[in-house]
């Protein structure tokens, strides 16, 4: 009968081990929330992961990303958790009336993200561009009327996917500027590489009333895409492991409690004989 217990006591301690792995072995989702009060940036992450080496750029009138002067560098930034950056004087260029800036970061396992946002966003266009991502890149057309487009600024973070965590680590925040697209001057279909990630693009068309957006959904997710990028499998199914971790726990539990029973009943342990 000891024998029994002892088997009982194993049997509900490997029950009990995959509800006892931390919640941060499962993925989760980041996004932030932003304000804009003078020259401070405030950056605030919610979701339900944290977020590593959090930095912040702003576009400025040449279509580079300006990285912003953090007050407070983190490595880790946590749910809730605000992050505030120097915001510097608007320059003159007409694209910087829009205020656009980007916050990259990198998720637990090292894969690193970006998140496009506005200040003052302009209006969705009237007209809009055939604009897709075709084999892994980003193609647009020309307008059929330069007079009314008569250039777009392409806005995406660069994701290059899940391809660097394979080597050595460096979290080194790598953003292209943005690129500018004359219609006046280009008349053929311009491909653009935005990484094997495929982010979602906004594209920004100068028109006669000023600056209007077109999102182009992106790539992976859009009809006929190749989908979400492949992980490790068993990171993909995490939820299952900790699924079946819990019925374990239940199974262990109920045999616990009835070898507890039938030793009851069986007498155990009986009393020695004087």
């Amino acid at each position: 009968m000891k024998a029994l217990f002892r088997r009982a006591a194993a049997m509900l301690l490997l029950a009990l081990m995959p509800g006892l792995l931390p919640p941060a072995a499962f993925a989760g989702s980041i996004a932030y929330t932003f304000s804009l009060t003078g020259n401070e940036l405030t950056m605030t992450l919610q979701g339900d992961t944290s977020a590593y080496y959090p930095a912040a750029f702003r576009l400025a009138g040449s279509g580079d990303w300006e990285k912003l002067e953090p007050l407070g560098p983190m490595a880790e930034q946590t749910k809730g958790v605000a992050m505030r950056f120097r915001w510097p004087d608007q320059g003159t260029a007409p694209i910087e009336a829009v205020k656009a800036f980007m916050v990259r970061f990198f998720d637990s396992s090292g894969v690193g993200f970006g998140q496009v946002a506005f200040f003052a966003a302009p209006p969705a266009a009237a007209r809009t561009t055939n604009a897709a991502y075709v084999d892994g890149q980003l193609r647009l057309h020309p307008p059929n009327d330069p007079n009314l487009i008569r250039a777009t600024w392409v806005i995406a973070p660069l994701e290059e996917g899940i391809a660097p965590i394979a080597g050595p680590l460096s979290f080194v925040h790598r953003q292209p500027a943005a690129r500018r697209i004359d219609w006046g001057r280009v008349l053929t279909p311009v491909a653009i590489d935005n990484g094997p990630g495929q982010p979602l693009a906004l594209l920004l068309h100068e028109t006669p009333a000023g600056f209007e957006s077109q999102t182009i959904q992106g790539g992976r997710s859009q009809p006929g895409g190749p989908g979400a990028e492949q992980r490790t499998p068993w990171l993909k199914s995490a939820a299952l492991f900790y699924a079946a971790g819990l019925v374990l726990l239940l199974a262990g539990l109920a045999f616990a409690v009835f070898a507890a029973v039938f030793a009851r009943v069986k007498g155990w342990p009986r009393s020695k004989a004087a």
